[in-house]
Formats: C-alpha cells, structure tokens, sequence
C-alpha cells in the first residue's frame, strides 16, 4: 500500500476517475460526522464515499489494508488503483474532489500549509474531546447533510 505523507506534495486526483474516492472516518465522533457532512454537502458529483470505521463489520483488506488502529490515528482517503492519503492531505484532497479546489489552492500555499499541517494534527489528536463542544455534535452533522437535498 502506497502511502502519500501529508508532507509530501501532492498530484491531484483525476476528475474523471470513475472509481468514487473512499474516505475513512471514525463514526462516533461528532468532529469526523461534521467534517463528512460538509464533504456530503459540497459533493455534487458524488466522488466521495464514506466508510465508518467503527462499525463492527469493518473490514480492512477491503479499504487498502488499513487496520482500525491505523484509521482512529489519521484521517485516511483511499483513491484509484493503489492510492492511500492521510493526515492533512487527505483531507485537502477529499476537499478537492468535492469542488473545493480554490478552498484547497489556499491552504496548499506555502505561508498556509505548514498552519494547516499544525491545526490538523491538533484536531486529530484531541478531536473526542472537541467533539464534546461541537454545537449540537451529532444533530449538526445530520442538519447539515440534510442541507445537501436543499436547491
């Protein structure tokens, strides 16, 4: 499994691929069900695919290896073929093919990403105990993906 450091440079992933980019999350934490939420919202064109890695039927040689342990750690954006992302990049790449590309040219500016990089690992790390302060945690999540049926 070829994994893309989140201090790495990344290629962007084909538009046209018809393979959907799998994302994996943590279900039980109201950060992680914000964060695909928005991701849902913005996905108009239906490339990314969530996977909750704390169901009890998770299984990892169907999503590139990566044990439950590896997915609780960082964040992890299965693409194509062999493509694994995590960290920071994966965020910004699943960012990416929700059409938030101008979003992602941003942060991957060099005076911005090293910021990006910090606040992500912060975010990972303590993100069930922000998860407590997430406003409405859970209901959040679900208000906002209900948003994504909204024209």
């Amino acid at each position: 499994m070829a994994v893309l450091d989140s201090s790495l440079k990344a290629t962007p992933l084909a538009a046209e691929d018809a393979e959907p980019l799998r994302v994996l999350f943590d279900g039980k934490c109201a950060v992680c069900n914000t964060n695909v939420a928005i991701l849902n919202f913005f996905d108009r064109r239906g490339r990314l695919r969530f996977v909750d890695i704390s169901v009890p039927n998770y299984l990892p040689d169907a999503h590139g290896g990566v044990t439950y342990e590896q997915a609780m750690r960082h964040i992890y954006l299965l693409g194509p073929g062999s493509d694994v992302r995590t960290g920071s990049e994966a965020v910004l790449a699943a960012y990416a093919a929700a059409g938030l590309g101008w979003l992602v040219f941003l942060l991957r500016s060099p005076p911005i990403r090293w910021a990006v990089d910090l606040a992500y690992r912060l975010v990972s790390h303590h993100r069930h105990t922000l998860s407590r302060f997430v406003p409405g945690g859970r209901r959040l999540a679900d208000a906002v993906g209900a948003m994504h049926n909204v024209d």
